[in-house]
């Protein structure tokens, strides 16, 4: 069980690589219990997902959903 990713938000649509590598890190440090880390990480996905809506790659659904599984 994560501590602190939303395991019951399933992410079902397409996701970019950089984002991609950003959610395996977070998983990584969640599994660690590093809290410095994850939550620095989940501040970056915030910010990288908000490129991709300016971009039309990701709706502000699909940026809320990442949002709310890993933050």
């Amino acid at each position: 069980m994560s501590k602190w990713i939303d395991d019951q938000i399933v992410i079902d649509f397409p996701v970019p690589s950089s984002i991609r590598q950003i959610i395996s890190e977070l998983e990584k440090y969640d599994k660690e219990e590093d809290v410095y880390f994850y939550f620095d990480r989940s501040e970056w996905l915030e910010n990288a997902t908000k490129d991709y809506v300016y971009e039309r790659v990701l709706t502000e659904d699909q940026r809320e959903l990442l949002i709310q599984k890993y933050s």
